[in-house]
């Protein structure tokens, strides 16, 4: 897929695209050594696809930059092929996620992907328009405190609607995604 913005239809050859597919190569090559070094787990197939999507992006750049005056189809192909390079791209992602489903009680503790999360409770809180149990949980990554979340189940007496209010926490590299379940009192 990411040479195929560079071939003419039935009539390309491979060898003349050598040359204007190394800085594509190389910068491949960057972004693999830069996952292998940056994330703390090694998921193969991740990395292979996300190496793959990074590729395509890059020959579709590569392909722009080689001839900037192109027929308006020209970029729309370029375009259209570099969109799918970074689908491909944020599908790779999904490796790296994990989750966990854990009943905790307050004051209880958790460990998880990297991050101590510490439960203080449930509390109810009334806003404009809705009622809702909002919890407390504190946030620690490598023995450093990083924050306190609120997710909460909110419930709209209107409509009597029930949604979920999620806390994310981010750094840049990974999202943290807390939820307030429904109380389960028969865990064992």
């Amino acid at each position: 897929m990411g040479l195929a913005p560079m071939m003419a239809w039935q009539q390309a050859m491979l060898k003349p695209l050598l040359r204007p597919l190394r800085l594509a190569m190389i910068i491949t090559f960057i972004a693999l050594l830069a996952a292998l070094l940056l994330l703390r787990e090694r998921q193969w197939f991740g990395l292979l696809t996300g190496s793959l999507g990074v590729w395509v992006v890059a020959v579709s750049a590569a392909d722009a930059l080689r001839s900037i005056k192109r027929p308006s189809e020209s970029w729309a192909k370029l375009v259209a092929h570099a969109a799918f390079g970074i689908a491909v791209l944020g599908m790779s992602g999904s490796f790296w996620s994990s989750e966990k489903i854990v009943p905790l009680t307050a004051g209880e503790k958790l460990n998880f992907a990297g991050y101590d999360l510490q439960f203080d409770g449930v509390e109810p809180v009334a806003g404009p328009n809705y009622v809702a149990e909002q919890a407390r949980l504190q946030v620690w990554q490598q023995g450093r405190f990083v924050t306190t979340t609120h997710p909460a189940r909110r419930t709209y007496p209107v409509s009597t609607m029930r949604t979920t209010e999620a806390a994310i926490i981010t750094d840049g590299l990974a999202d943290l995604y807390v939820t307030l379940g429904e109380p389960y009192r028969d865990w064992e």
